[in-house]
């Protein structure tokens, strides 16, 4: 469960912050130059971020829609020792 939590947070981490600086657009001072216009781009690490978070969740769902294991019959009987 916390596998998935984890997931969440990392999702909307991914979408609610990094994703709208990815985008960004705007001025940046460089000391020789001045002021020159800057624009952001999404790269590999915002798609790596998002699918470690998908690959979560993913995985809380795969465990918590597993079923459970069956216990091995555990030690001999006391029947079966004639």
């Amino acid at each position: 469960m916390a596998i998935g939590v984890l997931g969440l947070v990392a999702l909307a981490v991914a979408v609610l912050h990094d994703l709208p600086d990815a985008r960004a657009t705007g001025l940046i001072a460089i000391p020789a130059h001045g002021l020159r216009d800057a624009a952001a781009a999404p790269a590999i690490g915002l798609y790596l971020e998002s699918l470690g978070a998908v690959a979560l969740i993913l995985t809380a769902a795969g465990l918590l829609l597993a079923p459970a294991p069956r216990k091995q019959g555990g030690p001999a009987s006391a029947t079966s020792a004639s």
